[in-house]
Order: C-alpha cells, then sequence, then structure tokens
C-alpha cells in the first residue's frame, strides 16, 4: 500500500521578520490560528498603524502561531 502525502508550503510573507513577530503575538494571546479571521482580526486592532503589515503578513503569523503551539505541544510531551 502506498502512502501518499501532501506537503503544502507556509503561507506567503512579505517580511518574514514581521510575520514572526505577529505570530508571537497571536501565540502570546492565545488567538486560535486555524482561524484567520479572529487573527486578522486581532492584529489590526493592535495594530491599526501597520494595517498594510497586518494584510501582507496575516497568513503567514497564523502559520507562524500554529507553529508555535506545535512546538510547545511537542516539548509538554517530551517532559
Amino acid at each position: 500500500m502506498t502512502v501518499i502525502k501532501n506537503f503544502q508550503r507556509p503561507p506567503h510573507a512579505t517580511n518574514q521578520d514581521v510575520a514572526d513577530e505577529f505570530g508571537r503575538d497571536l501565540y502570546a494571546a492565545h488567538i486560535d490560528p486555524s482561524d484567520p479571521d479572529d487573527c486578522f482580526r486581532y492584529l489590526a486592532d493592535l495594530y491599526p498603524n501597520r494595517l498594510k503589515d497586518v494584510l501582507a503578513n496575516a497568513d503567514r503569523a497564523a502559520y507562524e502561531a500554529g507553529q508555535l503551539y506545535i512546538a510547545a505541544e511537542m516539548s509538554r510531551m517530551a517532559s
């Protein structure tokens, strides 16, 4: 039996450093990264003066927050 794995590239970010920053903000606020609308609203409310950055990096920020949740869970399981 052949197992097919689907690999997807992470969402695009115009600035990876900004996406990482926003991802840490989402993680620290316990925002669910699987809800892109909630992530966007939180970041837009947090950074109203950086709305262009939010629009350009929100999807990648949610992805990065999800990665932080996964890393925390893996660390917890290893302990």
